[in-house]
């Protein structure tokens, strides 16, 4: 069994189950993958308890590549406000319309003629609230 998680800082590791046949016990064994995050796009990712928005555009600095392969989805941008610091705290009631987590995913389209999903090399990033 293996899981990529974020942790603060940024930090993202692959922790993966090695079993010890002559104990018959198993240990997780954690990599430190963050300046390949470029490579496991595709994964799903745990959050590490404490985990900050701030932490995942930090993660963009750490993986360079992150930024170039997501920058037409405005990732450049984000960064740039990102990098601003923080925001004037929000005086107002809750807004239904605010941004409640930001979500990466994959574009799929279906062939008609073949009734096959296909991939499209794009990537959505977007804002879901």
């Amino acid at each position: 069994m293996s899981e990529l998680i974020l942790k603060p800082s940024p930090k993202l590791v692959w922790r993966k189950l090695e079993h010890d046949e002559v104990t018959e016990s198993g240990c997780n064994i954690d990599s430190d993958i963050t300046a390949l995050a470029h490579e496991y796009l595709f994964e799903s990712i745990t959050n590490e308890k404490n985990i900050l928005l701030l932490d995942i555009f930090r993660l963009f600095d750490a993986a360079p590549l992150l930024n170039a392969i997501l920058s037409r989805e405005f990732s450049d941008e984000l960064l740039l406000e990102a990098r601003k610091g923080s925001s004037t705290l929000c005086k107002q009631d809750y807004l239904p319309e605010g941004i409640e987590f930001l979500e990466l995913n994959q574009m799929w389209y279906l062939n008609t003629a073949t009734r096959e999903y296909n991939s499209v090399h794009r990537l959505n990033f977007r804002g879901v609230g």
